[in-house]
């Protein structure tokens, strides 16, 4: 899922596309614009094995180049667990700066217990830094079959740069991700009216820690639906 539309860009995401296709995978690109497109490529009834995002980042979010459309983590896990589009031991490649920090793992796995593993640089980097780093662990992977944690480990022991891999059941056990969700709280909501609770909408609590209302959070999702 490619948000930005640089050529460093395209020869990044061609080169991974070319070498999942080596290992037998079927790629699916898509050039992302705005929430709609997002959704569409993640509602398009395909479990994916493998989500790799192309996008500006930060410890908050991701945006596109000209910084027209922007998302937050909570944002794109609400998206990914109302899609149901993961595949069994799935895993997220954030090609994005900052998006191997604890604190976007901990909300993606809180926000949508689909998500398996998240792998993604802990430093800002270009995209030929973002292009090794993760050939080298989809190679390992992959190829090698190596665990994914250890896959990424094999990124620092080439290239001096840190990536991370986050494994779910290990991450939800520690403190610091205890603690972090303390301050969000997941709302189930009928997106399709029919009495079912299909969906979920996150919500933040406040200083005092009350929840927003149910209301509200079908409120929020209505808007992010005209976005």
């Amino acid at each position: 899922m490619k948000f930005l539309l640089t050529s460093a860009e395209e020869y990044e995401t061609d080169n991974i596309s070319k070498q999942l296709e080596l290992y037998d995978f079927k790629v699916y690109n898509y050039k992302i614009h705005n929430g709609k497109e997002l959704e569409d490529a993640l509602r398009s009834g395909i479990k994916y094995d493998l989500l790799y995002l192309s996008a500006h980042g930060n410890e908050d979010g991701f945006t596109n180049e000209v910084v027209d459309y922007t998302s937050t983590w909570r944002d794109f896990g609400e998206h990914i667990y109302n899609s149901f589009c993961l595949a069994e031991e799935n895993i997220l490649l954030l090609s994005c700066c900052r998006g191997g920090l604890n604190k976007v793992a901990y909300e993606m796995f809180y926000i949508c217990d689909q998500i398996e593993y998240i792998c993604g640089p802990r430093i800002s980097l270009d995209s030929s830094q973002m292009l090794i780093g993760f050939n080298i662990f989809l190679f390992n992977k992959e190829y090698q079959g190596i665990d994914p944690v250890v896959a990424t480990e094999k990124i620092l022991n080439a290239t001096d740069i840190r990536f991370k891999c986050f494994d779910r059941i290990e991450t939800v056990t520690e403190t610091g991700y205890q603690l972090h969700v303390q301050m969000i709280e997941k709302i189930p909501v009928d997106f399709n009216q029919d009495g079912n609770l299909d969906g979920i909408i996150v919500m933040e609590k406040d200083k005092d820690g009350l929840i927003y209302s149910e209301e509200d959070a079908k409120e929020q999702s209505t808007k992010g639906n005209q976005n």
